[in-house]
């Protein structure tokens, strides 16, 4: 965790060293992602709703339903649908469902000549304007009721994951085949869609870290790289070449290509885009997290060691690594699969909206726990390792590490909560973990800045240093 390299860093500096400036900086990076969490609560709303309800004594309905006034902004449109539950004495039942939809999408409002939009329009001109999404597409979702409630769960009937039409009709029949006839219940649906404030919101967000990260890395006088670039390239420290991949990888999860998400007639494409960047920032970090605590669980923390070991430190041999990169690339290529799979499912089935749902999948949902569990096992035995050693760490490494363990914690709960996955969240999630990860990280840059570095060259026998300072910072 400590820089290991022959340049001196901020951190190291006499004045950000001790343990007042720690308790500065830390006091600093709580308030940064405090904030953040704030001004996430009190953020917009998701989602909009159009809700309808249909009364009936039979499981055998149609049901019809337009929305319109709709943009790019409102990203994805999905209909939900529960019912009432059947039995008057609310005790548990799980019934199957057929269901056949039908969707059109326009962008002209006709309904002087079609009220009911394009599922029941005669007119030969007005059906020109109408592009069929789905039709008669069919399946068999399962309706649970628990006992004692009045309303079954909700069930998604349909979904477009990208919002490319002004107005868009849809039709819903629902056939089951043993009837609950004789006692009279609800039908309730639901069309949901994004808030475009939300949408504008994300946006202001995502574009704000991504500038805060571009200063952070290249603004004169402070910026990392800016620093970096005067420090030959075989200089650089392991911590400062992992801070360096930190950054580039923290514009992939500040959602850089988000506007294209939004507005691009390849929107699929930026998003699935998205959920590769995300993949691979949590992937490098979690790589990045067992280098340091193997490190450390070492004993190895300090970066004054001979030229030697430091050479040796740079360049650890593939068998050091390469146990640590195989588990890491399986949970990355682990969690793009899943990803794929449910994208793939929803095409032939709307109820798929979710992780949750892939009930049929569980061996992939074992395995991903298993990856996990090893990771987080393998995380913990070299936590543990590196208490034993904590009293060697300098004190301003000490504020790096508890960031650090502060991150991982977050972390976690976040994976247990699904406030992590590539989807529409309430906004305090996404504004804690843009501030969560984006503080971080900009800290640890601000810590492996090099403010002078002592070097002439190294002989390649006998690999020794001739020292002579040169003023970085400035």
């Amino acid at each position: 965790m400590e820089n290991a390299s022959y340049s001196a860093v901020r951190l190291e500096k006499a004045k950000y060293s001790n343990a007042r400036a720690g308790g500065v900086m830390t006091a600093v990076f709580i308030v940064g992602i405090t904030i953040c969490l704030i001004l996430g609560i009190n953020g917009p709303s998701v989602y909009e709703i159009k809700d309808s309800q249909i009364v009936t004594d039979t499981l055998d309905v149609i049901w019809s339903g337009t929305v319109s006034n709709l943009e790019t902004w409102n990203q994805r449109l999905f209909l939900q649908m529960r019912a009432q539950n059947p039995d008057l004495n609310l005790t548990a039942l799980t019934y199957t469902q057929n269901q056949t939809i039908n969707i059109w999408g326009r962008d002209k409002d006709f309904s002087n000549e079609c009220e009911n939009g394009c599922g029941e329009c005669n007119d030969p001109t007005s059906l020109k304007l109408c592009d069929v999404l789905v039709r008669n597409m069919t399946y068999l979702s399962t309706i649970q009721c628990k006992e004692g409630e009045v309303w079954c769960g909700w069930t998604t009937v349909l979904e477009q994951p990208f919002v490319d039409y002004f107005i868009y009709d849809m039709q819903v029949y629902m056939n089951h085949p043993a009837n609950f006839e004789g006692d009279e219940f609800t039908l309730q649906f639901e069309i949901v869609y994004i808030n475009k404030a939300f949408t504008k919101w994300e946006m202001h967000w995502f574009y704000a870290f991504c500038l805060f990260t571009l200063l952070v890395m290249f603004a004169p006088g402070f910026g990392f790289f800016t620093a970096m670039i005067k420090v030959p390239h075989h200089l650089w420290s392991r911590q400062q070449v992992w801070v360096a991949t930190l950054l580039v990888s923290l514009l992939a999860f500040n959602n850089m290509f988000f506007v294209f998400q939004v507005h691009s007639s390849n929107a699929k494409f930026f998003f699935d885009l998205y959920v590769v960047q995300l993949s691979t920032f949590l992937s490098i970090l979690f790589l990045f997290w067992l280098e340091i605590f193997a490190d450390m669980a070492d004993g190895e923390m300090q970066g004054s060691d001979p030229a030697q070991l430091w050479q040796r430190s740079r360049r650890k041999a593939l068998r050091e690594y390469a146990p640590r990169l195989a588990l890491i690339f399986l949970i990355w290529l682990t969690t793009i699969l899943v990803y794929t799979y449910v994208r793939v499912k929803q095409v032939g089935d709307p109820s798929k909206a979710s992780v949750e749902d892939l009930s049929s999948f569980g061996p992939v949902k074992v395995f991903a726990f298993v990856l996990a569990s090893v990771y987080f096992i393998w995380l913990l035995v070299d936590l543990y390792k590196t208490f034993r050693h904590i009293h060697r760490l300098m004190s301003g490494y000490r504020f790096v590490l508890a960031i650090t363990l502060v991150t991982i914690v977050s972390t976690v709960c976040g994976m247990l909560s699904g406030d992590l996955a590539p989807s529409e969240l309430q906004p305090w999630p996404i504004a804690f973990f843009l501030g969560l990860y984006n503080m971080y990280i900009f800290t640890l840059a601000w810590c492996y800045t090099p403010v002078d570095y002592q070097y002439v060259g190294i002989g390649d026998d006998a690999r020794e240093f001739e020292l002579k300072s040169q003023t970085i910072e400035g």
